[in-house]
């Protein structure tokens, strides 16, 4: 199933997270005995439901251990009824037994958290241009705020992927493997260079390699520690509500409109 998965170009972060979701339910299969997809009934994955809800316990790092929150055990099930209609469609099984799955997809609110221009102005100017990891962190939320990348995508960026001339930089591993060039305008244009400038030559060490934005240590800078360190600067800049990577991606697409963009080119952006 994961080979066939492979197989579709997904984004190398859906196919991590299809193994990470599958991995519960694989330790309730061995713990029952259960080898053959065949036995699986529809009261089979009720127990499992349960299973997940009350007794598994990830086995991860820091935030990733304990208990699956309400939104990850959907994920998971919504992840094991993938595998059964794959299995359907092989001729592995006759029917699937994951149409009895709470499986609805969570709630989340009807508009996304945005990042507003006032907004981004207070995180700016909360950053220390006097370090070069501050030159750096500002680089990465007007990137953020200016580019409306995603998490993956901006760490994702290597330095040959910006044309700073041309005034753009080039999105290589965005969702489903697909590329595209987005324009880097104003003070993400302003930032990127000071940053290339004055910061990442100071970051640099010989794991660098071709990433375009390095952490303290000069590794490719980390999902974790993007999401850290915007929390770090919200908290600085006393937001008045929680800011969350994704909300600048938001903020990105919100301003183009309220602009006069079109909004089939800010999709495409």
């Amino acid at each position: 199933y994961l080979a066939h998965r492979d197989r579709l170009a997904l984004a190398r972060t859906t196919r991590v997270a299809d193994q990470v979701r599958l991995a519960p339910f694989l330790v309730f299969c061995r713990r029952n005995d259960i080898t053959n997809p065949v036995v699986v009934t529809p009261q089979v994955l009720l127990d499992f439901a349960r299973f997940i809800q009350t007794k598994y316990r990830s086995k991860g790092k820091g935030r990733r251990a304990g208990r699956l929150g309400p939104v990850t055990c959907i994920y998971v099930l919504q992840a094991v009824a993938r595998l059964f209609a794959y299995l359907v469609k092989e001729g592995r099984v006759l029917m699937s037994p994951a149409a009895a799955l709470p499986v609805r997809s969570p709630r989340w609110p009807a508009l996304p958290r945005t990042v507003e221009p006032h907004e981004m102005d207070a995180l700016v100017r909360v950053t220390d241009d006097e370090t070069p990891v501050g030159l750096r962190d500002r680089a990465v939320l007007e990137v953020l705020f200016g580019c409306g990348l995603r998490r993956a995508e901006l760490v994702g960026l290597d330095l040959y992927d910006r044309a700073l001339a041309r005034g753009c930089v080039t999105v290589r591993r965005g969702k489903g493997d697909k590329s595209r060039t987005v324009p880097v305008a104003g003070a993400a244009h302003e930032a990127l260079l000071e940053y290339l400038e004055n910061a990442r030559p100071v970051l640099m060490s010989a794991h660098s390699d071709r990433a375009l934005f390095l952490s303290s240590t000069g590794r490719r800078m980390n999902t974790t520690t993007l999401r850290d360190r915007v929390i770090l600067y919200a908290n600085k800049a006393r937001l008045t509500h929680p800011v969350t990577v994704h909300a600048f991606r938001h903020g990105f697409a919100t301003s183009l409109i309220r602009g006069g963009a079109d909004v089939r080119h800010v999709q495409e952006l």
